[in-house]
């Protein structure tokens, strides 16, 4: 009955994945048939086909070594929390698998679910995989807040005229972004609360039916949160490798926000619109990230072509969204599915074995402080 149960279970995962595939490209369908419905698209297909290769595999280079420095945070925080330095080939299979379900899962909601079943089944930890993307999180959503406010008040004129409907977006990328944050901080650093509060979750579901369940439960929560503080205390004494992670995402986010300027490059625009691409790029990344569709798909698009249109002449603003969202998100797409389908396939719980945390005196002060 429980292989049966289980069975359901992924079918019902495989087909939520399925529609919200469809729906990405049902909506992208419908975005593009909005963007370009003023414009030719034979000089948008001559436009790309006279595209600079060079500068053009400069912005897949980019994309590259952004996934890659995905892949080396993972491992980073894999090494620390195991206790040994991890596979690469792990680091790399877990970047891409989280590229591929962030893009087709509305809000992002499936990125990290999938990131840490396969970690699973390499032999890693729930506790130490959900460190792991608390970690990300906060770092990511630090940087990427960082750079949108630093750019806005040093570019605040450019910016600003180049807003337009996106500036209430904006709005909410710092809200939801911030939310996550500061969520993120609290689940890493504040674990007496998260246990009272687990506790108190734990006692209201097992009420009824589960009631004889609930000792059960309670140790294996009792378990995870013990692994999982040993986990987060153990970063506080690691400030190094902290540093390194904020390094790390600080040269991620740069390298994302140059694409739009390869693109520009490689369709035959001034070198002299670097700084302005590179700012819009870090606002539009920080707005379009609260949108609910799988990949933020429509709302980037239509961002991208309103607050670019300043930069160039009518007709290349289009074409040059059109390869700009090649290199960062459709060919990525593609390539992300491909590594997830062989990640998947090819991992086995005793490829990499999970060291279980011992800080338990280290992890009790913590839960004191």
């Amino acid at each position: 009955m429980k292989t049966v149960s289980s069975q359901a279970k992924q079918r019902r995962a495989l087909w939520k994945y399925v529609f919200s595939f469809i729906a990405l490209l049902l909506i992208l369908y419908g975005t593009f048939r909005i963007l370009l419905k003023d414009t030719s698209i034979e000089d948008i297909r001559a436009s790309l086909q006279a595209a600079n290769p060079r500068w053009v595999a400069r912005g897949f280079a980019l994309m590259i070594s952004y996934q890659l420095i995905w892949a080396e945070i993972i491992r980073s925080l894999l090494s620390h929390l195991n206790s040994k330095r991890a596979p690469y080939h792990i680091a790399v299979n877990t970047a891409f698998i989280g590229f591929y379900f962030n893009n087709i899962t509305p809000s992002s909601s499936g990125g990290q679910p999938m990131q840490m079943l396969y970690l699973h089944r390499c032999g890693m930890d729930l506790a130490g995989s959900s460190i792991i993307f608390c970690v990300n999180t906060v770092f990511n959503n630090l940087v990427m807040i960082t750079y949108a406010t630093v750019l806005l008040i040093s570019q605040h004129d450019f910016i600003s005229q180049n807003l337009y409907a996106m500036r209430y977006a904006l709005v909410v990328g710092y809200l939801f972004n911030g939310f996550l944050l500061f969520l993120n901080i609290f689940l890493l650093f504040f674990p007496k609360q998260l246990k009272s509060i687990s506790y108190a979750v734990l006692g209201w579901i097992t009420k009824g039916k589960l009631k004889p369940k609930a000792k059960k439960y309670k140790r294996n929560l009792d378990k995870f949160l013990g692994s999982y503080s040993a986990g987060a205390f153990s970063l506080l004494k690691a400030p190094g490798l902290l540093i390194k992670l904020l390094v790390l995402h600080a040269i991620q986010f740069a390298i994302y926000n140059l694409i739009p300027f390869t693109a520009a490059r490689a369709l035959g625009a001034s070198s002299d619109i670097f700084l302005q691409s590179f700012s819009l790029q870090a606002v539009l990344t920080l707005a379009v990230s609260g949108f609910p569709t799988p990949g933020s798909v429509g709302i980037t698009e239509g961002g991208f072509v309103a607050m670019f249109s300043g930069l160039f002449p009518p007709g290349q603003v289009e074409s040059t969204m059109i390869l700009t969202r090649v290199i960062n998100f459709y060919a990525f797409l593609i390539l992300s599915a491909l590594i997830t389908i062989l990640a998947f396939a090819t991992a086995k719980k005793d490829k990499f074995r999970s060291q279980k945390h011992h800080h338990t005196d280290d992890s009790q002060d913590m839960e004191n402080e």
